[in-house]
């Protein structure tokens, strides 16, 4: 099932009531939804060692963010999501001890769906931690390898469950205003890689870690709705597999990184 597909379904479970609006003091009984869009950057490089390959590329993708939040109190549960609506590709380019050895087109579509528990100490100190679940497709076409076009595409699905914590902030900077931060860390538990061209082929090595930041402000626009504008950015880095054997042959996924970058206006609903 293709990313877009899944759209609907995980919409369905973050459309609980959830995120109050930021603008409220954190110690109540509240929940609410929070629905955004924005512009997301991802920039994709390899690194393989053995054979002195690196590749790179970027490109923008147009992306939905949603939130669910209940809270009681200090305690608070959340869902939340990022996901593509459209994508963009880009030239990727593999070099070989520093001289260009291919260059394909790369299209990354990245999903992740977060949910989390919090307790608000304080507006400015709100720990949380709770799990993430990632699925990125990576689809490569018109090859060109030493100067010659080659014949075939390739899809490849990284799925991985990461462990994560962090702490966050509201703190209101008068009646309608909100300053809003959130650093958090990632931890990989379980991880699945495959790859069309590589019939066969699987990498389950989840020696990785994540990192994210996002700032934003958010204004009240009445009893029970508001508008956030928020910032993110963060760093995903797995140190790849081994060569392994598989009915082609031997392959391995490579040590790799993404860096993403993203901007999103919210509209915040009190429920």
């Amino acid at each position: 099932m293709s990313i877009r597909r899944k759209i609907a379904f995980v919409i369905a479970i973050l459309c609980i009531p959830g995120h109050a609006s930021a603008g409220e003091d954190v110690k109540k009984i509240g929940a609410g939804l929070t629905l955004g869009l924005g512009i997301e950057r991802l920039a994709y490089e390899e690194d393989e060692p053995e054979t002195g390959l690196t590749s790179d590329a970027a490109h923008y993708n147009l992306v939905a963010r949603i939130e669910g939040r209940k809270q009681w109190e200090s305690l608070f549960l959340s869902f939340r999501g990022t996901f593509p609506v459209s994508s963009g590709d880009d030239e990727e380019r593999w070099n070989r001890s520093g001289t260009l050895f291919q260059t394909n087109t790369l299209e990354f579509e990245w999903a992740r769906l977060d949910g989390c528990a919090g307790y608000a100490l304080s507006t400015w100190i709100i720990p949380f931690g709770g799990f993430r679940y990632s699925h990125g497709e990576q689809k490569r076409s018109d090859f060109v390898v030493l100067g010659n076009p080659a014949a075939g595409s390739a899809r490849e699905k990284i799925t991985s469950w990461s462990l994560y914590f962090g702490v966050m902030g509201r703190p209101p900077l008068d009646q309608n205003w909100t300053l809003i931060y959130r650093i958090a860390f990632f931890h990989p538990v379980d991880l699945k890689v495959t790859n069309s061209s590589l019939p066969g082929f699987r990498a389950s090595e989840k020696d990785g870690y994540g990192l994210e930041l996002e700032a934003g402000i958010f204004r009240t626009l009445s009893d029970r709705m508001g508008v956030e504008i928020s910032a993110y950015g963060g760093r995903t880095h797995w140190e790849g597999s081994d060569f392994k054997a598989f009915p082609g042959g031997l392959a391995k996924w490579p040590e790799n990184d993404t860096t993403y970058f993203g901007g999103a206006i919210h509209l915040c609903f009190a429920l």
